[in-house]
């Protein structure tokens, strides 16, 4: 007891914290770890593994295609196909996001006619996927070797092949998978 006639009773420092808690788990783990740099006394570190659904099986390294989510809680990811990538907004429905094919025509700012030669169609396929903190959504291509980066901010795209500092292309370049 106390001078104020409490029960309380002040534990400071490592080896009274450690005198106070001599109960120990029944597995002989130890309850609490100290941090000396703090002077503080915290619950013992278990590392976590999440268990294994039934029924369900290794996640092959092919499957494995990235996802991304920007700050506005938006989710981006490469379809199954590998040709398309799909976006999931706040309203819960996934929507197409981007696939070669829907590059726009540059139409210039006069207004004269002019002939206008139909975009060649790439065969994209993509493999890994990650949104930046500065908002821009780069995709990495296995065909033809080289990165996508969207400016999700302003909706612009660039493709690059290494030749003009986008992206990592050339011979050597991987993306993951």
């Amino acid at each position: 007891m106390d001078v104020n006639q409490t029960r309380f009773h002040l534990v400071y420092g490592e080896a009274e914290w450690y005198s106070a808690s001599a109960i120990d788990s029944p597995s002989g783990d130890p309850l609490f770890d100290w941090e000396p740099d703090q002077g503080t006394l915290t619950l013992h570190a278990q590392l976590f593994i999440l268990p294994k659904k039934s029924g369900s099986v290794a996640l092959d390294p092919v499957n494995r295609r990235g996802a991304g989510r920007d700050r506005y809680g938006n989710w981006y990811w490469v379809e199954v196909s590998q040709t398309e990538l799909r976006f999931l907004g706040a309203n819960g429905s996934a929507q197409h996001f981007w696939q070669s094919g829907d590059e726009a025509l540059e139409c210039p700012v006069s207004g004269s006619f002019f002939e206008v030669n139909a975009p060649v169609s790439l065969d994209l396929v993509f493999s890994g996927l990650a949104v930046t903190s500065d908002h821009y959504l780069v995709v990495g291509m296995k065909q033809p070797k080289g990165l996508l980066l969207f400016d999700l901010h302003a909706g612009d795209v660039e493709v690059g092949d290494g030749a003009d500092g986008v992206g990592a292309g050339g011979e050597d370049a991987e993306s993951f998978v």
